[in-house]
């Protein structure tokens, strides 16, 4: 038969909580044996040592029944205490998209400064697409953009540690002390001596201090922005966060309800789903094809996880074939996830024009420029803002402009951190013809890779693939 000893009395032991509580315990059971052994002691009715073993079986018995639950129940306790929020398990577009060792590094550095883990990777996402990116600035490691942004995280020489220069080529060194990034954002989160921006863990931490010290968390719009100058580039930080926070996360963020899925803003315009953005555009095209006798169909937005998914069926299934292999060398041609046109909602694949001679190719031909649509060549069925499949170079990808043409002939950011945004100056008459830049209007009403196309004093988007 199993004795239950009674409990200890009240302040024998103290709050529950770990291994004190353990502790504890045992010292009481020690004391209890030790009143024990003194009374217990052979002689007298000579049953001293059978009481002795018998009580050493039930102890026995008791542990081992005790013991699981003793240790289950610290087990729950410690889970409890250091298991993920919502708001940190990522999404299955984030566990796809985002390599294993950034993603750690966008949760270590959210954890260390008290953010959204989310918020930096999609800044990650628009500036260096999470390293993978081989432009320059952003691969090989040792090279600057033409605004001076290097790393994964783009920041500028003269951001990175304060009296540098903002081209400096190797500005890594010792770490600057929290509470004077005046002195420069320079971290050495790896503990390795060394503040590198190209260091992944390093640039994360880095840009985490850089959005705290800009109202992150209590204000993310503020704080991205002061990141990158352009309402558009805050917008599109934050979809990628939603995208990248799982469905749970997602359902406690204000206003959830009503988002819309994917990174963009959409609108079904007569079947056909697209970027808010052009809805009108897309409208007025199909409205005309109907006045003509032309009822035109076909998908447009494409989920990063159904882009994820063509490039498993059309470039196979490793790591490389889904994220970096050329787009050119899959069967059919895809482009690599987070760089589609689908995926922005600024293309169509329309329905019955797989070939030149359809009656949708030729109506197309002669009518969608009128509305702001341009065809692939490669692809007769493939029709988008500009002509291309992937987004313009790296303006809404990577969160740069600066690497377009013209540079700095409509005026440049005073960005102090990360790459320069370019805009049109205010007055027309400041305007050079031809001049790559983006008015300023076109930067908070319209997708960074429609806006970055649109030429000063032009009346639209240049054709060209990019």
């Amino acid at each position: 038969m199993i004795r239950v000893l009674p409990l200890p009395q009240q302040g024998q032991l103290p709050p529950v909580g770990g291994a004190g509580t353990l502790v504890r315990l045992a010292q009481v059971a020690q004391k209890r044996r030790g009143r024990r052994r003194s009374a217990e002691t052979p002689g007298g009715n000579g049953q001293g040592p059978r009481r002795q073993r018998d009580r050493r079986r039930r102890r026995t018995i008791i542990t081992t029944l005790v013991a699981p639950f003793v240790l289950f129940a610290l087990f729950v306790g410690g889970f409890a205490a250091t298991s993920s929020r919502p708001e940190e398990t990522p999404s299955a577009v984030a566990i796809s998209d985002i390599p294993a060792d950034f993603l750690q590094h966008y949760q270590q550095a959210a954890t260390a400064y008290s953010i959204d883990w989310a918020v930096l990777a999609g800044i990650g996402k628009l500036e260096c697409n999470h390293g993978r990116s081989q432009l320059e600035g952003c691969n090989p490691p040792g090279t600057v953009n033409v605004a001076g942004a290097r790393g994964p995280m783009q920041f500028l020489g003269s951001t990175w540690r304060a009296g540098a220069d903002t081209f400096a080529l190797d500005v890594a060194g010792p770490a600057t002390a929290a509470g004077s990034e005046g002195q420069g954002y320079a971290t050495d989160a790896n503990d390795d001596g060394v503040a590198d921006p190209w260091d992944p863990a390093d640039a994360i931490h880095a840009a985490a201090r850089y959005l705290v010290r800009n109202g992150a968390p209590q204000d993310y719009h503020r704080a991205v922005r002061a990141y990158n100058h352009s309402d558009a580039y805050v917008a599109e930080v934050l979809r990628w966060a939603e995208t990248y926070r799982d469905e749970a996360a997602r359902a406690q963020q204000p206003g959830a309800g009503a988002a819309p899925t994917g990174p963009v803003e959409l609108t079904t315009v007569r079947g056909i789903t697209v970027n808010t953005a052009i809805a009108a555009q897309v409208d007025g095209l199909l409205a005309a094809a109907e006045a003509d006798g032309l009822h035109l169909t076909g998908g447009g937005y494409r989920s990063p996880e159904a882009q994820i998914a063509l490039r498993r069926s059309h470039c196979g299934t490793s790591q490389y074939a889904i994220y970096e292999m050329p787009a050119s060398q899959c069967s059919p041609p895809t482009a690599r996830p987070g760089t589609s046109m689908h995926e922005r909602g600024l293309a169509i694949d329309f329905e019955n024009c797989s070939s030149r001679s359809s009656t949708c190719w030729q109506w197309l031909n002669t009518n969608a420029a009128t509305h702001g649509f341009f065809n692939l060549p490669s692809e007769p069925w493939h029709w988008s803002i500009d002509g291309s499949s992937v987004v313009a170079n790296v303006t809404a990808l990577h969160g740069r402009w600066s690497s377009l043409r013209g540079f700095g002939r409509c005026g440049r950011s005073t960005r102090g951190h990360g790459p320069g945004r370019r805009a049109c100056p205010a007055r027309a008459a400041d305007q050079q013809s031809g001049s790559t830049c983006v008015p300023a209007t076109a930067v908070d009403r319209l997708p960074a890779s429609s806006a970055a196309r649109i030429r000063c004093g032009a009346s639209g988007p240049v054709r060209g693939r990019s």
